[in-house]
């Protein structure tokens, strides 16, 4: 009797894991856009589908986002915030529209011509420094928020790539 017991009790432990171990559409897209802003190209494409990696290869998509990576860049979007606002599930399909708070690149371009040129900054930690003088020692955000649309595919949620012009801000 006990072994029956222990049995059914090891069953319903390994039916718990199951049912956890799917992230949800909100958790997938909190994920994927984490990637991206820390300039990790190779995570982000993991969350994107099918479809999606059919048109465009690891090594493309990895060019099409190399401007995240830059060391630079990487420091500004550290800090951006993301934040679910809606999430639905109809089916295999899913929206989730997000949040962002991210640093306000037109901004920070601005202040960046007036220290790019200045001969008397030699390396990029300079440059970096007197950049954040400029900007009045904070880097200025701005808020948008993108309409995801996630698919399930083996029983997995994933990214249909974001059209920029799904931008709502």
């Amino acid at each position: 009797m006990l072994k029956k017991i222990s049995f059914v009790c090891l069953m319903f432990s390994l039916l718990a894991l199951t049912a956890c171990g799917s992230d949800s559409p909100a958790e997938i897209t909190e994920k994927f856009i984490t990637a991206q802003y820390r300039g990790n190209a190779e995570e982000s494409y993991q969350y994107l589908c099918k479809a999606d990696k059919d048109r465009i290869s690891l090594e493309n998509y990895q060019k099409s986002q190399q401007e995240l990576s830059d060391p630079m860049l990487k420091d500004f979007f550290a800090n951006a915030k993301i934040a679910v606002k809606e999430s639905s599930e109809n089916g295999d399909t899913a929206t989730v529209t997000a949040e962002q708070e991210i640093p306000d690149i037109g901004k920070v371009l601005q202040a960046g011509f007036k220290t790019a040129f200045n001969q008397q900054l030699k390396t990029d930690e300079e440059r970096q420094k007197a950049l954040l003088e400029e900007l009045g020692g904070k880097i200025p955000a701005v808020t948008i928020t993108v309409k995801y649309t996630l698919l399930k595919e083996d029983g997995e949620w994933k990214i249909k790539k974001p059209n920029p012009l799904n931008i709502l801000q």
